[in-house]
């Protein structure tokens, strides 16, 4: 991979680690559901997805707090 990078000229270099990490991150900012997204990542507890995507999964908590907020609202209307 580090070859065809270099033959690319992508810099910095990533590893398959790295996009396996983009890869989940994106899919859960995106707001595939984070037990699809542990299936696909082959981790054998969600809760493996949740510790390691944390920082994400409370990014996207701030994010739908006004969603939620509407939603509930709009029960009273």
């Amino acid at each position: 991979m580090k070859k065809i990078q270099a033959q690319l000229g992508i810099e910095p270099s990533i590893t398959f680690h790295g996009l396996r990490h983009t890869n989940a991150s994106v899919l859960l900012y995106k707001g595939i559901d984070i037990m699809y997204v542990s299936s696909h990542l082959g981790h054998k507890d969600v809760s493996i997805t949740q510790e390691v995507y944390s920082h994400i999964l409370d990014e996207m908590k701030q994010k739908l707090k006004p969603k939620v907020t509407a939603v509930l609202e709009s029960i009273y209307e």
